[in-house]
């Protein structure tokens, strides 16, 4: 079109100039009408758009989503994709398809929120045969999927639980007792209770034989989920309420594999869900989608309601996991009495989260007088956390102090501590 223009303007003084720019223009009229037929011609259907997603995501993994298109078209096109994905990120993603064919373009999301996805409508833009023109097409398709806790993750810990038991040693101490479950028969020694004789195997030996018992294997496994204020901090895009029901779902699953009663109880200024600890594939489910629900709110923790429902729902002792977050010391002696009271019936283990904002600001070399303050306050903040740990565990309290990323690791070997020492 420039050629065209100049050639134009110039024919004023050159003749031939003038037929040149009019060859050149309408051989350019001429192009731009063929690719103009070529592209829009075909007025329905040109191309069809298919999106195709997980009916689930896993929150905190990467998940494949896949746009599928079809051309009818008889020469090959090229183009870009204009998506607006669930997370509200607009993605420009270039496709190029063979004549009649079909083309495959797949990106990855990284969902670091529970619930609802929304994807709506997509953009495709493609170009004709001579590459003149463009076709813009619109296809409203409007899609949802759930993001649920990462089940991924609890089959990775599943897997790595369970091979770390063969290669480790990791043994459930089994220990001899008086209830219900048949162990053995033996013969009888002094000290063991009269009423364990059994009578027909000893007339048969024609010497005392006792019934031997074992204690109850299965142990109720709780984890206590804060929903208040403190667990909104986010860590890499994630909430630290998100990275606990993470790990509670990996917890429950390997408490279940090992036979133990899992339940939950999720709490703020008030109560919130609540499952009793029990055992089987629709208790399984039923935890995920509790801790699909749960959402964070801005009040503060009532743990001495707290303490009352646990006192009031579980009547046996049990290994409770407190999901929660402390970011004074203040903060963790207005709430310590509930926690002593808690631990004198069950075995509390206290899950809270290092500052990781403030490690960085600590180890990073000062440049003025502002960066030595900001470093030693972080030093400060982070050594605050250790002394609120040790005062707990002086006290009685286990506890668990760690980074988000590193929450299910550390709270599965809790777990298999206590289950293999058998301190429960």
């Amino acid at each position: 079109m420039l050629l065209a223009i100049g050639a134009f303007i110039l024919g004023i003084k050159w003749d031939w100039l003038l037929l040149l720019g009019q060859i050149v223009f309408f051989s350019l009229l001429v192009l731009t009408s063929t690719d103009f037929f070529l592209l829009f011609y075909k007025q329905k259907s040109p191309i069809q758009f298919q999106r195709n997603i997980p009916l689930r995501m896993n929150l905190g993994d990467k998940e494949a989503v896949h746009l599928e298109l079809i051309s009818n078209y008889p020469f090959p096109i090229r183009g870009v994709i204009l998506e607006k994905d669930g997370l509200g990120e607009v993605r420009d993603l270039p496709f190029q398809i063979a004549p009649k064919s079909h083309a495959l373009v797949s990106y990855e999301l990284h969902p670091k929120r529970r619930g609802l996805l929304q994807f709506e409508m997509c953009y495709v833009r493609f170009g004709g045969l001579l590459g003149l023109l463009e076709r813009n097409l619109i296809f409203q398709t409007k899609q949802a999927t759930a993001v649920y806790p990462s089940i991924r993750q609890m089959k990775a810990f599943e897997f790595a639980v369970a091979h770390a038991s063969q290669e480790r040693g990791i043994k459930k101490i089994r220990q001899l007792g008086h209830n219900n479950e048949f162990e053995h028969i033996k013969n009888y020694t002094q000290g063991d209770e009269l009423k364990t004789i059994n009578w027909k195997a000893s007339s048969r030996r024609n010497e005392l034989m006792v019934n031997q018992y074992q204690i109850e294997r299965s142990q109720h496994i709780y984890a206590l989920v804060d929903k208040s204020r403190s667990m909104k901090h986010a860590y890499e895009g994630m909430q630290l309420l998100d990275y606990a029901i993470n790990s509670t779902l990996v917890l429950g699953n390997i408490a279940l594999q090992k036979q133990d009663k899992f339940g939950v109880f999720t709490f703020a200024n008030k109560m919130g869900s609540l499952l009793l600890a029990d055992t089987g594939k629709a208790h399984r489910q039923g935890l995920l989608e509790l801790l699909y629900q749960q959402k964070t709110n801005f009040k503060e923790t009532n743990f001495d309601l707290v303490y009352y429902t646990i006192r009031q729902k579980i009547k046996q002792r049990s290994m409770l996991l407190l999901f929660t977050n402390f970011d004074t010391q203040a903060a963790l002696e207005r709430v310590l009495p509930a926690l002593l009271r808690i631990n004198r019936h069950h075995l509390l283990v206290v899950v809270f989260f290092e500052q990781t904002d403030l490690q960085q600001l600590s180890i990073q070399k000062p440049r003025n007088i502002q960066d030595v303050y900001l470093s030693q306050v972080a030093q400060d903040r982070m050594l605050e956390k250790r002394v609120m740990a040790k005062k707990m565990n002086k006290l009685g309290i286990r506890t668990i102090l760690t980074e988000p990323d590193q929450l299910s690791v550390k709270v599965i070997n809790q777990y298999l501590e206590v289950k293999s020492k058998g301190i429960l």
